[in-house]
């Protein structure tokens, strides 16, 4: 029987049980520790050891930041890959006028630098994304109402 389970025919069955059975445990370990499961990025074989993706806080500035420019500029980005590509990319090029240009006139003057700012802590990340919304959410208002008048 384990022969005939190992010929290539069963092979695509058997990854997709793995990649469920593999989830079930990344579930498991996220509700056993109470974390949230996008926040596991290994587990062992036995799944009873993880590691974690830390700044998971900080991961949703980024992830707000990227989401609001794919809505701003559909035809410059495909895909909310494609805009964090451009900004790692920046980042690790040291090329970071562009980006700043982006976030500057989507979210109002200074708040590249408040990105920049933001320190290792939970809170400091939760109040940057807050003011990010906020200016973002005036900045549309204002153009809205800018729309209506014309």
């Amino acid at each position: 029987m384990k022969k005939i389970l190992n010929l290539p025919l069963f092979s695509k069955g058997k990854e997709r049980l793995s990649l469920f059975e593999k989830k079930e445990k990344i579930r498991q370990l996220a509700d056993h520790y109470k974390v949230s499961p996008k926040d596991i990025s290994w587990i062992s074989e036995d799944g009873k050891e993880y590691a974690g993706i830390h700044y998971p806080k900080h991961r949703d500035v980024f992830d707000y930041v990227c989401r609001e420019v794919l809505k701003q500029f559909p035809k410059k980005y495909s895909s909310f890959e494609e805009v964090k590509s451009e900004f790692l990319a920046s980042h690790f090029t040291g090329r970071l006028l562009p980006i700043a240009s982006i976030v500057e006139g989507m979210f109002g003057k200074g708040s590249f630098r408040r990105l920049g700012d933001m320190d290792d802590g939970n809170i400091s990340a939760i109040q940057t994304l807050e003011a990010l919304k906020q200016t973002r959410n005036r900045f549309l208002k204002k153009h809205l109402n800018e729309d209506i008048k014309e």
